[in-house]
């Protein structure tokens, strides 16, 4: 089975979309479990900003440890097969994961101390000191997903959220000026140097994007830079306080092959300015 076969068998569309930012001048983490409460706290300021938009990110939180362990183990005997995971098993992780979960809106500080136990737990096994944060809706089907990882000692981050869907013709995101405003919460609450919004899939190895050593773009982009023109590649530039908000196309992108090659071409337009980063 294809790597996007299996995507889609577990309910996560093809046109599903997600919005990654890097983060800029975050400071050195003295102190693991005071870090991770200050950031829960922020991470749940978002997730109310964004709950105005999709009803699916007020119910962000965590699965119960012993709940998520046998749905990765259910996850991963699947994975083995070539028959993907069946509707009633699926059905079934998002009824265990509704009924054994904290929400983050109800119990933050419940939260914060899962995360803190995580956090302890995979830096014991890895030896490392990477902290990574995550909160996601109950339901695969419409999953919603907020990120936040960095490292302890490291000066940069990024957050990553899923944007969620009920089914295939589900484009409740396709409405521009709206788009525009999930980007200006983002960089109110976060230190942002450069956001893409894009299909998942975009600037993975099955869509790749136009240069394997810098971010790619999108539909829609922020930078911590001022873009003074759209050049032929863009549709629109707006300046905002900060830096600029970078429009591919007035609706929103998908992975058909002419979208494919307008957002190649605005990336190359992008590194012509300089402002598409490395990686």
């Amino acid at each position: 089975m294809r790597a996007y076969e299996f995507i889609a068998r577990l309910g996560i569309y093809i046109h599903m979309y997600s919005i990654v930012a890097r983060l800029k001048n975050q400071p050195a983490v003295e102190d693991r479990d005071a870090y991770i409460v200050s950031t829960v706290a922020l991470i749940a300021k978002l997730a109310k900003r964004l709950s105005a938009q999709n009803a699916h990110f007020a119910d962000l939180g965590l699965i119960l440890e012993d709940t998520q362990s046998y749905i990765n183990a259910k996850v991963g005997s699947y994975a083995a097969g070539d028959d993907g995971i069946p509707p009633k098993v699926i059905v079934e992780f998002d009824r265990r994961s509704q009924s054994n979960r904290i929400l983050l809106r109800d119990d933050p500080e419940m939260v914060a101390q899962m995360l803190q136990h995580s956090c302890a737990a995979l830096q014991e096994q890895t030896g490392g000191d990477l902290l990574s944060l995550s909160v996601q809706s109950p339901k695969l089907l419409a999953c919603a997903k907020l990120s936040l990882s960095r490292g302890m000692t490291q000066s940069t981050g990024s957050l990553a959220i899923t944007l969620p869907a009920e089914h295939e013709e589900d484009f409740w995101f396709d409405n521009l000026s709206m788009m525009k405003g999930l980007i200006r919460e983002i960089i109110d609450l976060y230190p942002v140097s450069w956001l893409s919004i894009a299909p998942t899939l975009y600037g993975t190895s099955l869509t790749p994007s136009l240069f394997e050593d810098r971010e790619a773009f999108g539909w829609l982009g922020y930078t911590d830079q001022p873009v003074a023109t759209t050049g032929e590649a863009l549709a629109e530039v707006t300046s905002v306080e900060g830096g600029s908000i970078l429009v591919l196309k007035p609706n929103f992108m998908t992975l058909h092959a002419a979208d494919v090659e307008l957002c190649h071409k605005a990336e190359a337009h992008l590194v012509d300015l300089g402002v598409l980063p490395l990686k």
